[in-house]
């Protein structure tokens, strides 16, 4: 490093020191005009390097390895994000759950700040959270545009060193202890870790439980997280994400100025997932298991993250599960398969892939009354529909249906200020172009017939498969609902949880100030038009053609405070009903079921639904601005000849009695699981 380049680091440490950070300010800052953001490394190498740009993205490259994703976009806030490669599959044997525990820690253990990032956030109108996954450890914030220095400053302390108080060490030790007792069902952690020992073996890192168990978390000291740290938040292993209303040339100034002082490490090497896995040489698997539900899983290995592949795997998903319509919902769940009786009460698909592997997922959820006939059923309809999709592929309506559900979907994700970024992110990570996420409708388009079907060929075969099928009852959860409560019998959790802090009075009424100054912002809207008309309706309407949707809004008063208090539980099942049941029209005798129903919102990328809250319902609308016309007659149907209503049509009728009946047993049957739960936890506590 340049001696000039000393002296700027030397700034950098000094401007926290109040009398001295003035001076330090304008000496950075007039730098900062002269020489576009590298300040005093003007002889060095360039600190901050552009590497390329699409749409409103562009990524930056920092010479000390540090990677860096901004979208500029409109609105108030502005988010920021630190992502390290680096979770749970990096802790030490016998240290599981330090790279969690160091994630708690350091919002507390900055230099800088010295206090809980949380507070310092929401005292100036944003929020802070961080999040450990088996291979990220992320901290990000979210605050207004104009404080985009703060959230970057606080971002960079992360790889800074830190200052760990002892007595706020051993109060996370008994936060993260009763985390980890709630951290969910034993029942769910079985079938994971069954799961992963059949795909990875024993010992290999993926087996690792991110949270840790009380024994390793208690064994854990102040130098283990040092070292830690030390060894893995390094800058040639992380990513910054930004996104928001931002000038680049700000966004480059601060970027060199915070994480550039950051030495690299050159020696740090990538974890290879690949390495040490000793997958089953078993290809069907049985757990056996009082404790748990019944559960099937189909896990196909696949390739490694690749943008193709991904948009293929996401179509077969979408065509197996992806809403009513799907294939296996309409055979396994609607019981299309077998006479109108379904086997399954859910069923779902996906595709998980990183750069080092890929599985193909489905699960099913049988009914518990003919479990083995069930399971059967449900095992034989999986098979029978990949073996159609890698001999025919799918249907051109099907195609076509699939398509514009997924136009609909990329178009409203841009509404959101921040969409996109993370998944960009998440492409840079696993070592893909970015830049083929902008395009994957585009892509999605050119996929072709034998693309699907020589996927299925190649991965969705049975000779492929692992299967783990779970045979329990799921009665004896009692003790997995008592240990997610609220920790009363846990001797170490008696500090209170760090995590729920009181404010003073004093930052309460700052706090309350800044939110409404953002409020402020965010609602204010120009070219709002309002219309009141004869029947008393009031109208605002606000015009906006920078995407191609359309929304409307229905508020009005009548929620359950407006009937009879023993009409208040039906009120609540009749949004359900009236979706389940679909329309009728008297005057056109026009039908339409909820298959159909859904069929025609997705072609005309739509969402409709409503609802009732304690004193007011609702009604949402949402469709493409392209089909507004046929979207608002097919909300006209639901709201104007909802089946409910065809009281002269006796097939109708029936259709709907056998719906409320069928959702009256299933309420009833939720209340008796309740009611046995809750007398198997009294029973517990009785003889504890």
């Amino acid at each position: 490093m340049s001696i000039l380049g000393k002296i700027s680091n030397f700034c950098s440490k000094i401007s926290p020191i109040k009398p001295l950070k003035k001076i330090a300010g304008l000496v950075r800052s007039g730098f900062d005009k002269i020489t576009g953001g590298r300040g005093l490394k003007i002889w060095s190498k360039p600190a901050l390097r552009h590497t390329k740009s699409a749409q409103n993205f562009h990524e930056f490259e920092l010479e000390n390895g540090l990677k860096v994703l901004v979208k500029q976009a409109a609105g108030t806030q502005v988010r920021s994000e630190l992502v390290f490669n680096s979770g749970g599959t990096k802790d030490p044997k016998g240290k599981e759950g330090i790279a969690h525990f160091l994630e708690h820690i350091v919002p507390s253990a900055t230099i800088e700040f010295k206090k809980n990032l949380d507070d310092v956030c929401k005292l100036n109108g944003g929020n802070f959270n961080a999040y450990t996954g088996e291979r990220e450890t992320g901290y990000w914030n979210e605050l207004p545009h104009d404080k985009l220095d703060l959230g970057l400053r606080i971002l960079a302390g992360a790889l800074d060193q830190i200052d760990i108080d002892p007595a706020e060490f051993e109060k996370e030790k008994a936060v993260i202890s009763t985390e980890i007792l709630r951290s969910g069902s034993e029942a769910g952690k079985k079938i994971i870790e069954r799961e992963k020992e059949i795909l990875y073996g024993k010992d290999h890192p993926l087996q690792t439980n991110v949270i840790g168990s009380k024994e390793s978390v208690q064994a854990l000291s102040i130098e283990d997280l040092k070292q830690f740290k030390a060894a893995e938040y390094v800058p040639n292993n992380a990513t910054l994400v930004i996104s928001g209303n931002v000038d680049l040339l700000e966004v480059k100034k601060l970027i060199t100025r915070y994480f550039g002082k950051f030495e690299a490490k050159p020696s740090y090497q990538e974890q290879d997932l690949t390495q040490g896995i000793k997958a089953s040489e078993q290809k069907d698997h049985h757990l056996k298991d009082s404790s748990l539900p019944s559960v099937l899983k189909y896990i196909y290995p696949t390739a490694a993250f690749k943008h193709r592949e991904e948009l293929i795997a996401s179509l077969i998903d979408a065509a197996l599960t992806g809403g009513n319509n799907a294939r296996l919902q309409r055979k396994l769940v609607d019981g299309e398969s077998n006479n109108g009786k379904a086997a399954a009460i859910f069923v779902d698909a996906g595709i998980d892939s990183n750069k080092f592997f890929g599985h193909f997922k489905i699960v099913a959820k049988p009914i518990d009354e003919n479990r083995d006939a069930n399971l059967t059923r449900i095992a034989q309809v999986i098979d029978e529909e990949l073996a159609d999709l890698a001999t025919n592929g799918l249907k051109p309506e099907e195609f076509k249906k699939l398509i514009d559900q997924m136009e609909a979907s990329k178009v409203y994700e841009l509404d959101s200020q921040h969409s996109r970024i993370g998944e960009l992110a998440h492409y840079k990570r696993e070592g893909e172009d970015w830049q083929n996420s902008l395009k994957d409708l585009e892509d999605l388009k050119t996929i072709s017939n034998d693309e699907i079907k020589a996927y299925v060929s190649k991965h969705l075969i049975p000779n492929n498969r692992y299967s783990l099928t779970v045979h329990g009852s799921g009665q004896d959860l009692a003790l997995d609902y008592q240990q997610g409560l609220d920790g009363k019998n846990i001797d170490d959790a008696k500090a209170t949880d760090a995590e729920e802090k009181i404010l003073s009075p004093e930052q309460l009424d700052k706090l309350i100030t800044l939110s409404k100054g953002i409020s402020k912002l965010d609602v204010k809207l120009t070219g709002l038009e309002k219309t009141k008309y004869p029947n008393g309706m009031q109208l605002f309407f606000k015009q906006d053609s920078s995407l191609p949707l359309v929304f409307a809004d229905v508020n009005f008063e009548g929620g359950s405070l407006s009937v009879p208090e023993e009409m208040s539980s039906s009120l609540g099942m009749l949004n359900s009903l009236l979706a389940e049941t679909g329309t009728y029209n008297p005057n056109s005798k026009r039908r339409l079921d909820k298959q159909e129903i859904e069929k025609l919102e997705e072609s005309l990328g739509m969402s409709f639904h409503q609802g009732t809250g304690i004193d007011t319902g609702h009604i949402h609308l949402a469709s493409l601005s392209k089909n507004t016309e046929r979207a608002l007659a097919l909300a006209n149907e639901q709201l104007c000849y909802p089946a409910i209503l065809a009281t002269e049509n006796p097939e109708i009728v029936k259709i709907v009695e056998e719906e409320f009946a069928r959702q009256k047993k299933q309420s009833i049957d939720m209340m008796r699981m309740i009611h046995n739960v809750l007398n198997g936890i009294e029973a517990a506590e009785t003889f504890a």
